[in-house]
């Protein structure tokens, strides 16, 4: 039997990470039209960026393991982290931010910096402080 304080740990684990390895990334997504189909562009446009991307599937992805270079200052041209920041954001631009997803932008984090799910190694805070940098960034040029 299980503990009333254990019980209440795996309740409070499962709130910050409702998923589990097998999880797929379209399964975090709102049942809409409209979500699943900016989700089937934006992996189109990208799957390239991906390894084995020609073999993977939008509905069936669990992993994210994207082909970059660690030190963008050397490995010029090469495709870097803050690529990859970009696409993340560039993708929860698409999904409405947190509209799109079902359990809110810290799921989303959390489950890009998960390494059972991703191979970005960071944390979930500094992942969003990048991504959040991005969309500084775009506002600043579209002023």
């Amino acid at each position: 039997m299980v503990s009333k304080e254990k019980r209440r740990e795996q309740r409070h684990e499962h709130r910050l990470r409702p998923y589990k390895k097998s999880t797929t990334f379209f399964n975090l997504l709102v049942r809409r039209k409209k979500y699943h189909d900016a989700w089937a562009r934006w992996f189109d446009e990208n799957k390239a960026l991906l390894v084995d991307g020609d073999m993977l599937d939008a509905r069936t992805l669990t992993y994210f393991h994207f082909k970059f270079k660690n030190h963008g200052r050397h490995s010029k041209g090469q495709f870097t982290k803050d690529n990859v920041y970009e696409l993340i954001a560039q993708l929860l631009h698409m999904l409405d931010y947190s509209e799109g997803l079902v359990h809110g932008q810290e799921v989303f984090f959390r489950y890009m910096t998960d390494p059972e799910h991703s191979n970005l190694v960071v944390k979930n805070n500094a992942l969003k402080r990048a991504v959040f940098q991005v969309f500084s960034g775009w506002l600043i040029c579209k002023k």
